[in-house]
């Protein structure tokens, strides 16, 4: 009689542990997905990159420019593009982080779905960078793939 009752305790034991183990899991997948989710919130928007003369410099700057004027969701959305300046650029999306990531939040975009950001070498303190977009809306956010420029 003894055992029976030592054994059901064993069991009771051995089901929370698990039940904790499969909620702590759950939890860990949905912090990781939400942190690099990559999903399009904004289908039907263009991003493009060119090299332009630049004023100031004999180095040419780099101009990103976007187009959300075919997105359905547009109102609701924010955008923000991040600059990763790099190192190693011949490794491109894989060069060594030069210093940290600037971010630059896109004044006017809930007026202006169709515009570009300038980047200068200047400013970056680096020949190359990579670039992503962050779109923002109230609740969820999502990244573009990273891009890679150089100003060479």
């Amino acid at each position: 009689m003894m055992k029976k009752l030592h054994l059901t305790q064993f069991k009771k034991k051995e089901t929370k542990k698990r039940k904790y183990f499969i909620f702590l899991l759950l939890i860990l997948l949905s912090l990781n997905s939400r942190a690099q989710n990559t999903t399009n919130l904004a289908e039907g928007h263009n991003f493009n990159t060119k090299t332009v003369r630049s004023d100031n410099s004999q180095i040419p700057d780099i101009l990103i420019s976007w187009d959300f004027t075919q997105v359905n969701n547009k109102e609701q959305l924010s955008l923000a593009i991040e600059v990763q300046p790099l190192n190693a650029c011949w490794n491109k999306l894989n060069g060594t982080n030069r210093s940290e990531k600037i971010t630059h939040n896109i004044q006017g975009f809930s007026t202006n779905y169709k515009s570009n950001l300038t980047l200068g070498f200047s400013e970056l303190n680096s020949k190359c960078f990579k670039w992503r977009a962050k779109i923002d809306t109230n609740s969820d956010t999502s990244y573009t793939e990273w891009q890679f420029s150089s100003f060479l």
